[in-house]
């Protein structure tokens, strides 16, 4: 029976999604800022009202994509909570780990029926990303990015980047997840 991926994303906003109300309609345009630290700076910034644009910003460079936002707030126990959720996703060209020095690592690393696992070679592309050089060139990649804002200044950030090139590796393609999820906060 084969498993499927690990799925890492909890997102705290579809967690509280059914209890709240939406807010969302208005159509008044707005930037949001968020500055991330750790495990490397970046900055993301929505512009729009329900819809608008996403710009992922990091040393490697930025990428732009088409992202909605949604607003929803509930009463509980008395208490106002407000959470923001901005979801954003596409095809970009950005400079990624470089492919063949991740495949490599993966081999060097796995053997055996293990390399026949895609939960295997998920996750130890995770850890091969970050030991082997960046490329040179940008590359053609499939960008997702959840957001979730429920106590602000903090926010939880979740970046899925998959190559566009397949890899003759189990699962046939390369993702590579933000895991463990960037620190950010909202700016002011």
């Amino acid at each position: 029976m084969r498993r499927q991926r690990p799925r890492f994303r909890t997102s705290a906003f579809v967690i509280f999604a059914p209890i709240l109300v939406s807010t969302s309609g208005c159509s008044e345009a707005e930037t949001i800022t968020l500055k991330c630290e750790a495990p490397s700076e970046m900055t993301l910034v929505y512009e729009g009202d329900d819809t608008g644009t996403l710009t992922v910003t990091q040393s490697s460079g930025a990428f732009s994509l088409p992202a909605s936002l949604e607003r929803r707030e509930s009463e509980v126990d008395g208490e106002l909570i407000k959470a923001t959720g901005i979801r954003a996703n596409g095809a970009v060209s950005a400079i990624m780990p470089d492919k063949a020095a991740i495949e490599a690592c993966i081999k060097s690393k796995v053997s055996g029926e293990l390399l026949e696992d895609a939960d295997v070679v998920f996750t130890t592309a995770l850890g091969c990303s970050a030991s082997v050089p960046m490329g040179t060139e940008p590359v053609g990649i499939n960008a997702n990015v959840e957001i979730a804002v429920l106590e602000q200044p903090d926010a939880y950030v979740f970046i899925t980047r998959t190559y566009d090139e397949p890899t003759s590796l189990a699962g046939g393609k390369i993702e590579l997840s933000s895991m463990p999820p960037p620190q950010c906060v909202v700016a002011e």
